[in-house]
């Protein structure tokens, strides 16, 4: 399958979370890593609070209209398509999450970098991520 390196969260079939230092600072959530499990992309209790609090920001702090990208990753085993896949999935799951807690989905963008610039060797747990932070006034993501 043929990936693009962005889309918009939005579509239709889009029914670790990393924060930018940017971000965190901005909205005053700690800067907490999450990961996740091997070839998942279920966000834990822990992620979960994290978006809560990024969603919170976006809706009615700092971050109100603000853009984020949430970028996805995924360790170097597997398939290369897979894990772009895989990467992708999990920047779908943040950006699900932060919609249904009332961010518009035009204001979320997702991107897969699948195992690009993956440990090797080493702690591949670090791997298993989505890093998410706002999108510059001069950027333009692509929409697909």
């Amino acid at each position: 399958a043929d990936i693009d390196d962005t889309e918009l969260a939005g579509a239709p079939n889009n029914l670790t979370v990393t924060i930018h230092e940017e971000v965190a600072r901005v909205c005053g959530i700690p800067q907490d890593t999450t990961f996740f499990d091997y070839s998942s992309d279920k966000l834990d209790a822990q992620a979960q609070t994290v978006i809560v609090m990024v969603a919170d920001c976006m809706n009615n702090g700092a971050l109100k209209g603000r853009s984020v990208i949430a970028s996805g990753y995924a360790d170097y085993r597997g398939a290369y398509v897979a894990n772009a896949d895989l990467g992708l999935a999990r920047s779908r799951a943040v950006a699900t999450e932060l919609v249904a807690r009332g961010v518009s989905a035009d204001r979320i963008f997702i991107r897969s970098y699948g195992e690009i610039g993956a440990s090797y060797p080493g702690d591949m747990t670090i791997d298993r991520r989505v890093e998410l932070r706002l999108v510059e006034q001069t950027e333009v993501p692509v929409a697909r």
